[in-house]
């Protein structure tokens, strides 16, 4: 059976963390969704694992500028039509037994000279790799909207702590929240919820650098996210027959684990 294979690089995504929010910065885009934006920055690579015998027309993707055939190492230019960024020229390369299409030349020219066959451990229809994010241009984003989503969601229990003050005015108000939801309540960004010294009827978090959720525009130095920043890397298989799913998942820390 012909197998397929991708591949995401890292690459920069220009954003601003304003009032609490992720704000792609689209760069003479304003009028394409984020996501559409930052899909045209992607650098990637998509290939396929040809079966012995199995013949693929590859006139079907050179472009029409360019020679008709693949030079000496298989590279060739892409077609208009398999590109989704048309400011850069994606290429291609075939190679027993690989057929692979990139973003750009360089690119392709690292992934393909790596790219071999090996023994798997255990078989499965699916595989998952993700790498470091620690340093990466990608990991920087990710790191903005994992603390949007903390703070909002630590903002969010303040203002549960609030309305609870406000409308049975228990004598402890955490003991008394905690007993109607059943569980602890705590602040994602690892602080203390306290009512405000200057103002008792509003609740914070120890955590929180800016007093209210829309003065947020930046990312602490300090915070930090256990997938970002406590893992090395993980995969991820998937083993499908007739009767069952199953899946493993393997995860490897930079630290220690106590």
């Amino acid at each position: 059976s012909m197998r397929i294979l991708a591949g995401l690089w890292d690459f920069k995504v220009p954003f601003t963390l304003r009032t609490g929010n992720v704000v792609i910065n689209k760069e003479n885009n304003e009028n394409n969704e984020s996501l559409r934006y930052v899909s045209e920055l992607f650098k990637m690579y998509i290939g396929v694992v040809v079966p012995k015998g199995t013949k693929i027309n590859i006139d079907t993707f050179i472009y029409k500028g360019s020679e008709s055939e693949p030079d000496e190492k298989g590279y060739f230019m892409v077609k208009d039509e398999f590109r989704r960024n048309t400011k850069t020229q994606a290429w291609a390369r075939k190679f027993d037994p690989f057929l692979m299409i990139a973003t750009d030349r360089s690119l392709l020219e690292d992934v393909s000279s790596k790219m071999r066959i090996e023994k798997a451990e255990r078989p499965a229809q699916i595989r998952m790799a993700l790498g470091d994010f620690g340093g990466t241009d990608i990991g920087k984003i990710l790191k903005a909207y994992l603390y949007a989503r903390d703070r909002q969601v630590s903002s969010g229990g303040a203002l549960q702590l609030q309305a609870v003050q406000q409308q049975l005015r228990p004598r402890d108000i955490l003991f008394a929240l905690e007993e109607m939801q059943g569980r602890k309540v705590l602040c994602p960004l690892g602080g203390k919820y306290i009512q405000d010294p200057a103002q008792p009827a509003l609740w914070k978090s120890t955590a929180w650098q800016e007093p209210a959720l829309y003065l947020v525009n930046q990312v602490p130095k300090d915070y930090s996210h256990p997938l970002l920043d406590d893992t090395k890397w993980l995969r991820l298989d998937f083993a499908i027959d007739q009767d069952t799913l199953s899946t493993r998942l393997d995860i490897q820390t930079k630290y220690p684990v106590k």
